[in-house]
């Protein structure tokens, strides 16, 4: 049933219906809109509800499902707007680092090279229900980007959206032997607060009777063993920190990432979704919480929200 929403830009859909768990909905199975080069970040309104979580003649919709986000069938960096058409459930991963934020970055990298007006396209191909998927979820997309003569300026890709899953790494011997090696001083005692010069401001720690998992990382930090990072209290920890941590992290557990929280480590993590690991401040960040690594804990992202600023 083809209809066009008047928003700014103008975005035009196809939808049909169908049935998951009784009640009937609505998805979109084609999409075009004109695409807007956006110079300003955009906020999104987290409050607006997938197209296929909402119950069809009723003010009810579905809970989240496990894994998944409200992603943007047309971002809103591209001129996307806040609308439930616009939006599908889409797995972590694949929506903020995967294929479809790749996708995405193409585009934006093709209008600031290129003049004139071009539309987004995108076809949903959604699971089939038949062999055990979820009806409201994409298993693909189709996209591709033309002008308004209908000519392909970039060329019709498929995208298969895929659930974020737990993968080994094969470690590196020499990264190995350097950690193992650091963390027997760990083991004989060693402390960040024995590096500290006299008079500099204290961090933020957990008490020395707090597990401590990335001390060892503090010890190659002081010893510049690794690249060194500046830390101070109430700050995030950096991209290069995460990178490190889970590296330790996996080299502890034979390439697995494994969450430092006995209430769920019986199960690997993964990068993303919500059994991705994130890298938690064990004391708070919002009270001040240091972000060097004796302050770091791997968690999966559920606990970690649900953790929110209380001090362990």
């Amino acid at each position: 049933m083809p209809r066009t929403i008047y928003q700014n830009p103008k975005i035009e859909i196809d939808e049909e219906t169908f049935t998951h768990g009784t009640i009937q909905r609505v998805r979109v199975v084609r999409l075009r809109g004109t695409l807007v080069w956006m110079t300003t970040t955009v906020q999104r309104d987290t409050s607006v509800p997938s197209y296929t979580m909402c119950h069809q003649g009723r003010i009810s919709q579905d809970l989240r499902i496990p894994d998944t986000d409200g992603g943007h069938i047309m971002a809103l960096s591209l001129g996307g707007v806040d609308i439930r058409e616009n939006i599908v459930p889409m797995y972590s991963g694949f929506n903020r680092h995967g294929a479809w934020r790749e996708k995405e970055r193409e585009i934006l990298a093709y209008l600031s090279d290129h003049s004139g007006d071009f539309r987004m396209c995108v076809e949903v191909q959604y699971q089939n229900a038949s062999g055990g998927g979820d009806p409201r979820i994409p298993g693909a997309f189709r996209v591709w980007v033309e002008d308004f003569f209908g000519k392909a300026k970039i060329k019709p890709q498929i995208l298969t959206m895929m659930k974020d899953q737990a993968v080994q790494m094969v470690l590196n011997t020499g990264s190995v032997h350097l950690v193992t090696q650091a963390q027997l001083v760990i083991d004989g005692g060693w402390t960040l607060e024995q590096e500290l010069v006299i008079g500099q401001s204290n961090p933020r720690l957990p008490g020395l009777g707090v597990a401590r998992p990335y001390a060892v990382l503090d010890y190659l930090d002081f010893h510049q063993m690794i690249t060194t990072t500046a830390f101070g209290n109430g700050r995030s920890f950096t991209p290069q920190q995460r990178e490190n941590i889970l590296l330790v992290n996996r080299m502890r557990h034979n390439g697995w990432l494994v969450s430092d929280d006995t209430s769920e480590n019986s199960k690997p993590l993964a990068l993303y979704g919500d059994a991705g690991a994130e890298i938690d401040h064990i004391v708070p960040e919002a009270q001040s919480g240091c972000n060097a690594y004796s302050n770091a804990r791997v968690v999966s992202s559920l606990l970690n929200k649900a953790k929110g600023t209380k001090h362990l």
